[in-house]
């Protein structure tokens, strides 16, 4: 299945958001108008941006956290952290096994990289794709890999660490 040029540009005015690139958005917005996209679809992409950069933004302040404590109340998760929503935050965290985190890790760096390389710079986007590689290939030898200075803080760890 191939998607439409006006779905691809309301995508990309949701990672503009998600990536909170002003210019980004402001092209985005003007190329989903000119690919038919209405003002409604793309406020919806604006929402849905939103709420990824939500998540994100919380998942880097848990990240400087000593004790990967879960949101307080008064920030309870937004729908997209949410991954059962009947189990408590943490614990949804915890069950991701490093190895699981490694390749979420690994993929949304080279749909960045695709992305990068459609519509920012195509050696920019190569070049990341290429250092994507020799990591994987790198990791395949030695068992380590550079996403675990971050996945590892949050709480993730291996399979064989993992109870039950």
């Amino acid at each position: 299945m191939k998607l439409d040029e006006r779905t691809l540009r309301l995508i990309s005015v949701g990672a503009s958001v998600g990536a909170n690139c002003k210019f980004c958005l402001e092209t985005s917005i003007a190329q989903a108008l000119e690919s038919g996209a209405d003002e409604q679809e793309i406020e919806q992409a604006i929402a849905a941006g939103k709420e990824i950069r939500q998540c994100a933004a919380k998942m880097d302040r848990l990240a400087g956290s000593p004790n990967l404590a879960a949101p307080s109340a008064e920030n309870e998760p937004v729908s997209c952290c949410e991954s059962t929503g009947n189990q408590p935050w943490e614990e949804n965290v915890m069950k991701m096994a490093l190895e699981t985190g490694r390749d979420l890790f690994r993929g949304v760096l080279i749909l960045v990289a695709a992305a990068i390389a459609r519509w920012v710079n195509l050696g920019t986007g190569l070049a990341l794709a290429v250092f994507m590689g020799v990591m994987i290939l790198q990791s395949a030898f030695t068992d380590w890999c550079p996403a675990d200075l971050i996945l590892r803080p949050l709480g993730l760890k291996r399979k064989s660490e993992l109870k039950g």
